[in-house]
């Protein structure tokens, strides 16, 4: 498995839309490209972390060179709610102890 992990400041008032845009954008990803799914954390008020897990950074890759207009729409409006969006780690698992 592949991961990348993002950090989200998001504007005030705006905390169900970004979720909303998160999840929809999740959902497409899933069913066009192949990921895993992902999970996001409430860190404060405006701050959220999230998990998204891929079977291989390939397939990751490749659904970045085959970007689709739909895909495209639901990251920006994603990004209209967020003040700062960063990638803090993209990481290969080694163990995975999660239990279901």
């Amino acid at each position: 498995m592949f991961v990348i992990i993002y950090s989200f400041k998001i504007y005030p008032n705006k905390e169900q839309e970004f979720i909303k845009s998160w999840t929809n954008l999740t959902e497409y990803i899933y069913q066009k490209y192949g990921s895993k799914g992902s999970k996001l954390h409430k860190e404060s008020e405006d701050s959220f972390i999230a998990y998204a897990q891929w079977p291989s950074k390939e397939i990751l890759e490749n659904s970045k060179k085959n970007k689709s207009k739909k895909g495209d729409e639901l990251s920006q409006k994603l990004r209209k709610y967020c003040l700062k969006v960063e990638i803090l780690y993209e990481m290969d698992t080694i163990i995975d102890l999660l239990k279901n």
